[in-house]
């Protein structure tokens, strides 16, 4: 039997707990199970954003039909901070009851929510106050398919998703108001045709379709401004990529065919340009035909770069530089510049 005594000081010391201030104090108080529930506000109105959003996180941390019915008596508060903390604990709950019980009449973060599991999209079609989904999947267990997307509101506007086999892409276009796509893992095996018919899509990463053999669909995206193709082992004509004039940021990654970057000229707008593992020839003064529009330059793993002189006294904001063989890093003096070594920018910014 637990002495009195201690069980005071313990209720005390969560007493001086609440309520909860941030998400450093979420899982220890959750850890005092149903009653925890009991000691939370009914309404969130007197807590500051930072303590509603842990509030939030105690009550689902504890679990079980009483939590359920508290989330939903908060689920009205149509502060973001509270919004995104609701969406963001839709996982420990039974996907269909929470969406029903909790964000069916919820105002959402101003309509909009980015879920994080495969599992909860089909339940998005049941949020009354919906305008805007992102479906951040990467958290998820890599998927065989698309086929979840004809589940997905046609307000999904961004998806990222980790692939487990090649997948075939024509679901997305359940999805027509999609302005960003990052699928990552195998090539997608078919369907690259519905990628011009998403008008919205501005950002793209994607391994290249046929090791980037073909990549003239890109001229029709005419949204399109920044395209990340991995996996392009075949690429080594970029005509066709160059075709897609609108193009502001490029990144080409396992290039190990490309040589000449010429064709990059007939990219007036360029301003970005990642290269990685490609011969190109003559080394960085490949470059030289874009290099008066670019701001930012990335080479990675580039063996035919082993010297920075033709970028010396360029306007070059930004250069990215890892797995070269450079020593001599003095053209960099003459740049006013940020110098990096290996980061590389995969998804799209923040909304």
């Amino acid at each position: 039997m637990i002495d009195p005594d201690i069980t005071r000081r313990v209720e005390a010391a969560v007493e001086e707990l609440m309520p909860p201030h941030g998400q450093n104090e979420t899982r220890s108080l959750a850890l005092v199970g149903d009653r925890m529930l009991r000691r939370l506000p009914s309404s969130l109105d007197e807590c500051s954003d930072a303590s509603a959003a842990a509030c939030v996180q105690t009550a689902a941390l504890v679990g079980g039909p009483e939590a359920k019915r508290l989330l939903a008596r908060w689920a009205p508060d149509p502060r973001g901070a509270v919004q995104r903390a609701l969406a963001q604990v839709w996982r420990y709950f039974d996907p269909g009851e929470y969406a029903t019980a909790v964000l069916q009449d919820a105002p959402l973060d101003d309509g909009r929510i980015r879920v994080e599991l495969v599992e909860h999209v089909s339940h998005l079609r049941d949020l009354q106050h919906l305008r805007d989904a992102t479906l951040d999947l990467h958290s998820s267990e890599p998927v065989d398919d698309l086929a979840f997307l004809r589940d997905a509101p046609p307000l999904t506007t961004g998806l990222q998703v980790r692939t487990g086999a090649p997948v075939d892409l024509t679901p997305l276009v359940s999805c027509p108001e999609l302005n960003f796509v990052n699928v990552s893992g195998d090539a997608a095996s078919a369907g690259w045709a519905v990628l011009p018919t998403l008008v919205d899509l501005s950002w793209l990463r994607a391994a290249a379709p046929e090791g980037g053999h073909d990549v003239a669909f890109l001229a029709d995206c005419l949204s399109l401004t920044d395209v990340i193709l991995f996996g392009c082992t075949d690429l080594s004509d970029l005509s066709a990529l160059a075709s897609a004039s609108h193009l502001r940021d490029v990144k080409l990654f396992d290039a190990t065919r490309l040589r000449d970057l010429r064709a990059l000229s007939g990219l007036p707008d360029l301003q970005s340009l990642f290269v990685g593992e490609a011969p190109v020839t003559g080394g960085l003064s490949a470059v030289t035909p874009v290099l008066d529009r670019l701001k930012e330059l990335g080479v990675l793993s580039v063996p035919t770069v082993t010297s920075l002189d033709a970028v010396a006294g360029s306007s070059l904001q930004e250069i990215t530089l890892a797995g070269c063989p450079v020593t001599d890093l003095a053209p960099l003096a003459t740049l006013q510049l940020t110098f990096r070594t290996s980061r590389v920018q995969n998804r799209p910014p923040p909304a």
